[in-house]
Order: structure tokens, then sequence, then C-alpha cells
């Protein structure tokens, strides 16, 4: 993988942690302070808890980086 690839692929990483911190915020957010950002009709139970496992899913992909990094270290 080529230099232009890594920073390409990291800066997408970047991008998608901060949609996670961003969704994970939202979700603690509603579960603390009951604060809807999704329309009345839009609304569902347990839609704090489905914005967290949303933005945990999308900091999966940056776990699975560092955990790689840190077993090539010596």
């Amino acid at each position: 993988m080529n230099s232009d690839n890594k920073i390409a692929l990291l800066i997408r990483l970047m991008i998608m942690d901060s949609i996670a911190l961003t969704l994970i915020g939202i979700g603690i957010a509603k579960l603390q302070v009951n604060l809807d950002i999704l329309p009345d009709s839009l609304r569902f139970p347990y839609s704090g808890w489905v914005f967290i496992l949303a933005g945990l899913a999308l900091l999966v992909p940056s776990l699975l980086l560092i955990i790689k990094f840190i077993r090539k270290q010596p």
C-alpha cells in the first residue's frame, strides 16, 4: 500500500470516527435528557440505543486497524 492510499484510508477512518462519535453523543443525549432529533413520525422506542450501537459499529474498522498496528510492533 503506497503513501497516498494510506492517507486516503486514514482520512476515511477519521470521517467515520467523527460520524460515529456524533451518533454516540446523540444516543447518550436521548437516553439522559430525552433529546429527540427525529421528527415525530420517525420516532421509535429505544432510538437512543440504536444511535449508540450504530456509532459503535462505525468505530469497528478503526479499532481493527489499531489492533493490527499494535500486533506488528515488536
